[in-house]
């Protein structure tokens, strides 16, 4: 009956988890649904979106105006894609299929990025004007006119529009009616748009200057003279202002004083604006690179040299960096190391224009070729004849992108793994031994009609659980006994084969990441045995590495229907003259914390930049040391609920919620 009580304490427990994986996984989604409402996605103009970002160039939808023209940069705010074109237009789009929702045409050209809030939208256009908009019709709601052409985007902040024009003038407006409330004149044309931080406005100038201006009365409070023209945007981080100038360089100045802290040179003009985050700026140059600097003190990190000059401002999210370049190309780039991760060839010039904007897990940006495409899952449209999109995947993506399966897969996977090891196990053990098992007398009936082989082999199946012959082992005693050397022979093809599978099954790909999963497989599988077979001697047991058939069979099963490997293919067995359960629950209790010891060490190769080994192992390290807390044979669990359940259940508990947080959170 106890054994009983077991299994169903960890089948509600499952079935729990199940809930809890399910539940966050939806309020988690929600909460960090991450709109991308104004140009560099903030006030700040960090360029940074907590969003998840796509891992290949696949097309969601794409929209095309039939003008060869370029774009402003896209806004993207509830459900909405807002962008202006060089035909005149604004047009929202649903994000969800690129269906037109509304246009408006105007005088000229739209190359400012709109802002959305209190749904308004607000932008600039060539027709000297600012406009306010309803977002949900766009039918003006007001527009100011100004002395020159407005190419800058708009910063919503405080109820406030800021904004520069081509007539030289910096202007706050007032969001709800649009009237004046100040402006400030620099010294020539303002293509830049400015950020907005701590009651302060930050923007350049074609006069070489970088402003910094008083928010509530626009008055001056510093300014920094540059080489040559600014028509970059500042990105204010950490109070630090950085910046582009067309004098070659990237600067990096204190917010508070405009004092230099640092300039990095380039080898061309930098008219793109930076983009901030975990401490590294990226930006683009005309020198065909697109730049990764450390923001403390502009030390060079990387560049990726794309085939023409990148006046596109980078934009990171998901450990990812987008970036366009006027080689017709889009480009995704791993922020840590700047390896392409995959790259999709337009039918026009991806340039100034175009800042790619990333929400709600898609990438939007809008090409010369007069199409917004949006990158992301879903259905892919056949593209225009003009369009050539290279190969999905790539190796360079495989390599830095880490693998999780989604939350309800690997739910339904622990389910089914739990329900038929608790099923299987009881049933075995009935079988094998029916006298005073819960089964009764039906199991003993069933038990008498099979031969003592077949029962024999069932018990195998399900547990591998023979004691090993102690007194047979001669010579070292850290060789592999032959049936250790098959376990880890199969054990290191299975964990190979399937993790290389759920990362990616296209078989030429499968190749290209195969000895770098071997490699884990090898650390994991042989590696983390031997530490555990060392500690168990040091104790005076016996430790043999077995071949777990039922567990074999689990792991093909939840890899192919699931995605997800979730079971082991081999068991350590632990057997000594005198093993008693204090013995065998400490023992035991160790196989799983040195389960996580490497599962954190592989973490730490993951956060350091060794995506694919780092995260490869520590889903290997997690579900392993998950599993094997339940409380059923062949698990270590079972020992350890046997010793001491309040051990077993602070074990239970830690794998559980390190296994939730690695799906949820990862």
């Amino acid at each position: 009956m106890k054994s009983a009580a077991v299994v169903s304490f960890v089948l509600v427990a499952l079935f729990l988890f199940l809930f809890f994986v399910s539940v966050f996984s939806i309020v988690w989604a929600q909460s960090t649904t991450d709109w991308w409402p104004m140009v560099h996605h903030d006030p700040t103009h960090s360029g940074y979106s907590t969003s998840t970002a796509p891992n290949t160039n696949q097309t969601q939808w794409i929209y095309t105006t039939g003008n060869m023209a370029d774009f402003s940069p896209p806004a993207v705010a509830d459900g909405k894609v807002y962008i202006g074109s060089f035909d005149n237009n604004v047009y929202c789009l649903n994000s969800a299929n690129g269906d037109l929702v509304w246009k408006l045409t105007t005088d000229n050209y739209v190359s400012s990025c709109p802002a959305v809030a209190d749904g308004k939208v607000y932008f600039g256009a060539f027709d000297n004007n600012v406009y306010c908009l309803d977002a949900s019709n766009g039918n003006i709601t007001w527009k100011y006119t100004t002395g020159g052409d407005v190419d800058s985007s708009p910063a919503i902040s405080g109820g406030r529009i800021y904004v520069g024009s081509w007539d030289h003038n910096v202007y706050c407006l007032d969001a709800a009616n649009g009237d004046l409330i100040w402006k400030y004149t620099t010294g020539s044309y303002v293509d830049s748009s400015p950020a907005v931080v701590d009651g302060k406005v930050y923007i350049g100038s074609f006069d070489n200057n970088v402003y910094c201006l008083d928010a509530s009365n626009g008055n001056l409070i510093w300014k920094y003279t540059t080489g040559f023209f600014v028509s970059s945007s500042p990105a204010v981080v950490d109070d630090r202002v950085y910046v582009g100038s067309q004098d070659d360089n990237v600067y990096c100045l204190d917010a508070s004083n405009g004092n230099l802290i640092w300039k990095y040179t380039t080898g061309g003009l930098v008219s793109s604006s930076p983009a901030v985050a975990d401490g590294k700026v990226y930006v683009g140059s005309v020198d065909n690179n697109v730049y990764c600097l450390a923001a403390s003190n502009g030390d060079f990190i990387w560049k990726y040299t794309t085939g023409g000059e990148v006046w596109s401002s980078p934009t990171v999210a998901d450990g990812k960096v987008y970036a366009g370049s006027l080689d017709n190309n889009v480009y995704c780039l791993a922020a840590s190391n700047g390896n392409l991760i995959w790259k999709y060839t337009t039918g026009g010039s991806v340039g100034g224009g175009a800042i790619p904007a990333v929400a709600d897990g898609k990438v939007y940006v809008g090409s010369g070729d007069g199409s917004v495409y949006t990158f992301g899952a879903g259905e892919t449209p056949t593209p225009t004849p003009s369009v050539s999109p290279t190969p999905s995947l790539t190796v360079a993506q495989l390599v830095t992108v880490a693998w999780v399966p989604p939350p309800a897969n690997a739910a339904a996977a622990t389910i089914v793994t739990a329900v038929a090891v608790a099923v299987v196990s009881i049933v075995a053990a009935a079988v094998s031994n029916p006298v005073g098992t819960s089964a009764g007398k039906a199991a003993e009936k069933t038990s008498d009609l099979l031969p003592e082989s077949v029962k024999k082999w069932l018990s195998d199946f399900a547990s591998s659980k023979r004691k090993p012959a102690l007194d047979q082992k001669t010579g070292s005693l850290f060789l592999p006994s032959k049936a250790e050397a098959l376990a880890y022979g199969v054990s290191l093809a299975v964990l190979t084969i399937s993790f290389s599978y759920v990362k990616v099954n296209d078989f030429t790909l499968i190749l290209a990441v195969l000895p770098t999963i071997l490699a884990t497989a090898v650390i994991v599988e042989f590696v983390k045995t031997f530490v555990l077979v060392v500690f168990a001697r040091k104790l005076g047991v016996w430790t043999e590495h077995r071949l777990w058939y039922f567990g074999l069979a689990m792991f093909l099963v939840t890899t192919f229907a699931f995605g997800i490997p979730f079971s082991s293919p081999s068991r350590s067995l632990y057997h000594a003259p005198k093993y008693t359960k204090r013995r065998e629950g400490i023992v035991s209790a160790a196989a799983i914390l040195v389960t996580l010891a490497f599962a954190a060490f592989f973490f730490v190769l993951l956060v350091s930049g060794f995506t694919l080994i780092g995260s490869t192992g520590l889903a290997m390290c997690i579900i392993m040391s998950f599993l094997d807390t339940f409380p059923v044979a062949p698990m270590n669990g079972k020992a350890i609920y046997q010793d001491s359940k309040a051990v077993w259940a602070v074990l239970f508990t830690a794998t559980l919620t390190v296994y939730a947080s690695w799906l949820i959170l990862l």
